[in-house]
This record gives C-alpha cells, structure tokens and sequence, in this order.
C-alpha cells in the first residue's frame, strides 16, 4: 500500500517487492497519473474497495492535501484505527520525551494543497483509538477526548512550517 506517490520514487525497490512477492502495488489512480509515478514504470492498482485491504479489515480513504491523491488507512477494529500516510505527523522522539503529545498537518511546502488537507481533516468523524503517522509519534490506545486534544492541530488555520513543526 502507497499512501502518496512521492514514494514512488523507490520504484526499482518497488518492482522487486511487486515481482518478488507477486503482491499488487496499490496507489490511487489520480496518484497513479502523475509523472512521478508513471515515470516508475509500475502497474498500480487503486486501493479504494481493494480486496486484500478488505481481507485485513481495512479501508482506503482518499485524503487530498499531502498529495491530490493521498490516501489514509482505516479500520474498525480496537475502537479504531488510522494510518495517516503523510497526511498528519507526529512529535520526534524528542517532543514525545518532553511530554509534547500532538499530530500536525506536514509543512506547507511538502503539501499539494495545505487548505483541502485541513478541510479533509475537518470532515473526519471516524470513531479512532489508534493514530499512526508516516513520520513521528504515534498514539495508541488513547481516549476519544486524548485523541481530539492531540489531532486538534490538523484543524488549525495557520500552515505548518518547518520553524513551528519542530516547536
């Protein structure tokens, strides 16, 4: 499963585990078009109502922002399940160590579209116990009323930078 298609860019590594394993590579079609990803040279299939996710109980969500095509993975099971992709990100270890407990929308310049992720996240109503970003801390097990307070930062008005995303 490739949640965006800028990690396409490891398509020879890609190929191999497609042939090697002979697994579908899922990315979303509107992801599948771009020429990062056709310049991979790699048949995709679309991960929207996928039958190996479904095996596994999960969902594919289109989540435009991080990329046209960004997806996020969902379940239902253990209260809920979210892994992000690249469309939230953790603390470092660091923060998570000083106590900093909070997911952020990545910096503005590695987004497509800054203002449709945070109106994706807006829209988001899906009952969580588990948040997994790409990058950072993750938080598992958590109180609904934990949850809201650390994910309230994807909601924000104000673009992430790199200067407020190591705050």
């Amino acid at each position: 499963m490739i949640t965006h298609r800028h990690v396409v860019g490891l398509g020879d590594a890609l190929n191999d585990i497609k042939t090697e394993f002979k697994i579908p590579l899922l990315l979303h079609p509107i992801d599948a078009k771009h020429k990062q990803a056709v310049a991979a040279g790699i048949p995709f299939e679309n991960p929207i109502g996928h039958r190996v996710l479904s095996e596994f109980a999960f969902e594919a969500l289109l989540f435009p922002g991080q990329t046209a095509g960004s997806i996020m993975l969902y379940s239902t099971n253990n209260g809920g399940l979210l892994l992000t992709g690249d469309s939230a990100s953790g603390t470092s270890a660091d923060q998570a160590k000083a106590g900093l407990e909070r997911l952020i929308r990545p910096p503005i310049d590695t987004s497509v579209d800054d203002a449709e992720l945070r109106k994706q996240w807006l829209a988001f109503d899906r009952p969580v116990a588990t948040v997994l970003p790409f990058h950072g801390t993750g938080y598992i097990d958590r109180s609904a009323k934990d949850l809201a307070s650390i994910m309230q930062p994807l909601v924000r008005p104000e673009s992430t930078n790199w200067d407020n995303f190591q705050d």
